[in-house]
């Protein structure tokens, strides 16, 4: 499951040492080492002042038109690498009665079952921090369509108090947050890969421990924007699903490709099926999921 770690580290980092520490010393393909060296995000959090000039220099760059954020207004980046980006994440309570209500749960991806395509460490930073219900299972074993059964286990829930740090597992771990009692923030140290062009994300029906639908993702864009060519398309777009049936790396967008193309020109549906691999092949078959490419669910 999650792995919690609540010792208190007397070291503090700047921004800086931090970034320069992660580089040298974690492995973002090796949970161990993400685990072994996820005090070091404490000991950032132990420093309590760079968040906030973080904010305040976010704000400026928004007055000077030169802001890069490419997250929601919830998640700010604090840094990036090659292989790391370090946010903040802003969590709100949300008022029961509020006409606001749904649409802030959803903005927040607050009672969603979601996991992650990819590895990553929280800690709590300010404010009480969100409570989260932790599940577990297999990426691997799934084929990701709507209503398919998962071997969800349960995990117990936790809070993610400040201080408190949890390495979740890309394609393991799965949480449903709760909004807070009060405004809090949390840091992540989040790993680029490769799975994260190939691997999806999916939110989950618990009760029934199903997969329910897709989160966004680099994958879900892809998509997307494959099932707009039911309905918009011309020559040149059964060529490019062609060539991505034949030689897109990543088994699900051919699949997809393929049951597209089968549905836009079922004439040449022989020559479709005969091109593609058998894993694709099975794929297509499935009423696979997707979510939306601008929310990636990934804050925790």
């Amino acid at each position: 499951m999650v792995y919690i770690l609540d010792t208190q580290p007397t070291e503090t980092l700047s921004l800086a040492e931090y970034v320069e520490y992660v580089e040298n010393n974690v492995d973002p393909a090796d949970i161990d080492s993400l685990e072994e060296h996820a005090w070091a995000l404490r000991a950032l959090a132990n420093n309590r002042t760079f968040v906030l000039d973080e904010y305040h220099n976010e704000l400026k760059a928004c007055w000077s038109g030169v802001s890069v954020n490419e997250n929601s207004p919830q998640s700010i980046v604090l840094a990036r690498t090659r292989d790391f980006l370090i946010r903040s994440n802003i969590w709100v309570p949300v008022p029961e009665s509020s006409v606001h209500t749904d649409f802030e749960r959803s903005y927040f991806a607050y009672d969603l079952a979601h996991d992650h395509n990819f590895s990553f460490v929280s800690v709590g930073y300010f404010g009480p921090g969100y409570e989260t219900d932790l599940f577990e299972y297999d990426y691997a074993t799934v084929q990701g369509y709507e209503g398919e059964p998962v071997d969800l286990v349960e995990c117990g829930r936790h809070q993610l108090k400040p201080g408190r740090v949890m390495v979740y597992r890309s394609g393991k771990d799965v949480h449903i947050q709760f909004p807070p009692d009060q405004v809090s923030v949390s840091l992540n140290l989040m790993c680029r890969s490769e799975d994260t062009r190939t691997a999806q994300q999916y939110i989950f029906d618990v009760q029934n421990k199903t997969i329910s639908r897709g989160a966004g993702d680099i994958a879900s864009t892809r998509l997307f924007l494959i099932d707009i060519f039911r309905t918009l398309h011309d020559d040149n777009t059964v060529d490019l699903l062609y060539q991505t049936v034949c030689h897109h790396r990543c088994t699900r967008t051919q699949a997809f490709a393929l049951n597209v193309l089968g549905e836009i020109r079922p004439a040449e549906l022989e020559k479709f099926l005969s091109s593609a691999k058998s894993d694709a092949l099975k794929l297509s078959t499935l009423p696979l999921v997707y979510g939306s490419g601008g929310r990636d669910y990934s804050g925790a």
